[in-house]
């Protein structure tokens, strides 16, 4: 989901209407159209909740530091899709 929300994910308007009504026609990338993602869970002694939602809000910012690093390009508006030029 991180993924996607950073490079496809997207609601666009046509006279002032979504034209994403649901999942059918939202675009969702699947799993084998993104890169191997590693996520750690550090062991504490807090009490048990969730662990699946904390990765998805830092994942676009990491993901565009990291094409930073790389590229010298910031992305400022997401999503964002990568060229060669």
């Amino acid at each position: 989901m991180g993924f996607g929300a950073a490079t496809t994910h997207q609601i666009t308007f046509k006279d002032k209407v979504a034209e994403q009504h649901n999942f059918y026609d939202y675009p969702i990338p699947k799993i084998n159209k993104i890169p191997p993602i590693e996520i750690y869970i550090i062991d504490n002694e807090a009490d048990a909740v969730g662990v699946e939602e904390p990765g998805l809000p830092p994942f676009a910012p990491a993901l565009t530091n990291a094409v930073f690093d790389l590229t010298g390009k910031r992305i400022k508006t997401l999503p964002f899709e990568l060229s060669e030029d």
